[in-house]
């Protein structure tokens, strides 16, 4: 072969190179313009009250309603139970990635501290650094589209359940300033079922607590709207709350169901003022 034709022969090639991966792309295109119009179909039939289309926009193309915006655009009430508990899912998650955030700025921040402050041990106690445990986050309240904002601590002890509540877990201490609710104070395990110190009680439910080195006292609270066992919300806030940041240590006592009363620790020193 004459060197020309090879040079030739090389070109045809190089060109070939090109031609085939820019053929794929718009292959790939064609297909994705092609299915966001056929989704588009499905759409407009299933608002329309075709629930075939509605059953195969479930069954066919699940990511046309992975997001909120996404399933705005579908009305058919045959989505509703399904989308409601999307969004529930969606909106916990957003609260723990906040939850997550800030706890690890928290951590960030008390590195900091400890490299960039010195206490000396010979001074009065007053000049000692406070390290609060108190973790800060917000998130948005979708319903009033406002923000919330929540302060949380975790209990310095850890408990143990019996099945199926097994496995080491703290509880959770929280203040909440919430748009739509105001301000809220409450208390919940992951797994569990919280009951009345008393007993099974339907209108008054209570549990123990104790600040720092008081006496303890029965108290007061409510059960959460959605009927959830693993929180409680506290009554009488203000009077609570006036103890919560006076106090150092809280030691609440709840009763959990099969597994009798469990006290959780909290260090209650250093929550800001904007939850007072």
């Amino acid at each position: 072969m004459s060197e020309e034709n090879q040079k030739q022969v090389r070109k045809f090639y190089k060109k070939k190179r090109y031609i085939i991966p820019s053929g794929l792309i718009l292959f790939f295109v064609a297909i994705g313009i092609w299915a966001q119009k056929e989704i588009n179909t499905l759409i407009d039939e299933c608002n329309a009250g075709s629930i075939e289309s509605c059953k195969e926009l479930e069954d066919t193309y699940p990511s046309s309603y992975d997001d909120k915006v996404k399933r705005s655009k579908i009305t058919n009430p045959y989505f509703t139970d399904k989308f409601k508990k999307l969004d529930e899912i969606q909106d916990s998650a957003e609260i723990e990635q906040a939850k997550e955030k800030a706890k690890n700025e928290r951590k960030t921040d008390e590195a900091n501290t400890n490299k960039n402050t010195q206490v000396n041990e010979n001074k009065s106690t007053l000049n000692n650094v406070v390290r609060s445990k108190w973790v800060y986050f917000d998130y948005e309240d979708k319903a009033s589209g406002k923000t919330a904002y929540q302060a949380y601590v975790e209990s310095e002890n850890k408990i143990n359940l019996s099945f199926p509540y097994s496995g080491f877990q703290n509880g959770r201490l929280s203040v909440r300033n919430h748009p739509r609710f105001g301000k809220e104070i409450f208390f919940q395990i992951d797994k569990g079922q919280i009951l009345s110190t008393d007993g099974y009680s339907y209108d008054n439910k209570y549990f123990l607590v104790r600040f720092d080195d008081g006496d303890v006292k029965k108290w007061n609270y409510g059960e959460a709207a959605d009927q959830s066992t693993e929180i409680i919300f506290i009554q009488d806030k203000k009077a609570f709350l006036e103890k919560l940041t006076n106090s150092k240590k809280v030691y609440l006592t709840v009763n959990l169901y099969q597994d009798g009363q469990y006290t959780f620790i909290f260090n209650s020193t250093g929550l800001k003022e904007e939850f007072r």
